[in-house]
């Protein structure tokens, strides 16, 4: 529906109604707007971009009269909504100050929902942590991705897919900040999880083995990070057939000069958790 549609359909119904149909909207946004937007639901998310902008922008003038009115119940729905607005932005490049901005909404939203942890707080968290890693703001991204963490070692047991993903997002924080030794115990760490998560070829297995051999190449052990850079491209050529750009980036990594010094680091590396 074209948004001035949206609008006059909005403004001719009662106040009760109008936030029940935006509540309804935003349920049914989320379902169709993909969480973890990955390259093939690109064209999705740019189909559903303008609107799910749009009903972010009723439900927030919604949730801030309910503030006023001191209603209880905000909509648990929409933080994660903005959330994947935010993930799309981001990943696809299009406007990483208004992802960050909309991290930082998403973040309050949880913080007024939960009194306690919740994954998708630590998920949040750790999206806010790539948004100011990629702006420079690299102490910061450090302590959002170690309180990310520390959210989903409480909330999780032993091994998990979260967890790992929060180990290898701190390791790249604390290797832009210099401290390589403890950047590489963490990013072996989460290969280690994710070795042991999943048997054989996994795309998360190909990414830790990665970022291990950036970390390898600081403290100047080529070797091995040379292995690791051939582990995972031979790992991504069996997981995707024809032109991936994860076979790319391990092309790259692996035709790189073994002495290439601590400014060899590739960026994209860099951002996958």
């Amino acid at each position: 529906m074209h948004r001035l549609i949206q609008a006059v359909a909005l403004d001719h119904l009662a106040e009760p109604d109008r936030e029940q149909h935006i509540t309804k909207a935003v349920e049914l946004m989320v379902e169709l707007f993909p969480y973890d937007t990955q390259p093939d639901q690109w064209p999705q998310c740019a189909q559903l971009l303008a609107h799910a902008q749009t009903l972010i922008d009723h439900a927030r003038a919604v949730e801030a009269k309910r503030i006023r009115r001191q209603d209880a119940g905000q909509d648990p729905k929409l933080p994660r909504l903005v959330t994947s607005v935010g993930i799309y932005l981001h990943s696809r490049g299009l406007d990483s100050r208004l992802a960050r901005q909309m991290h930082e909404q998403a973040l309050f939203m949880y913080q007024q929902l939960y009194e306690g942890d919740h994954p998708d707080m630590a998920h949040c968290l750790v999206w806010l942590a790539i948004d100011l890693r990629e702006a420079g703001e690299h102490e910061r991204a450090r302590d959002v991705d170690e309180q990310a963490l520390a959210t989903r070692q409480r909330l999780y047991r032993g091994d998990q897919s979260d967890v790992a993903m929060s180990l290898n997002s701190l390791a790249i924080d604390l290797r832009q900040l210099g401290q390589h030794e403890r950047s590489r115990e963490l990013a072996e760490r989460a290969l280690a999880m994710r070795q042991r998560l999943y048997q054989g070829d996994h795309p998360e297995v190909a990414i830790s083995l990665s970022n291990v051999a950036v970390g390898l190449r600081e403290i100047e052990e080529y070797r091995r990070a040379r292995e690791l850079d051939e582990q995972a491209l031979a790992m991504r050529q069996r997981l995707y057939r024809g032109d991936h750009r994860n076979v790319a980036m391990s092309l790259n990594n692996v035709s790189r000069p073994w002495r290439c010094g601590s400014g060899c680091t590739n960026a994209i590396t860099l951002t996958w958790l």
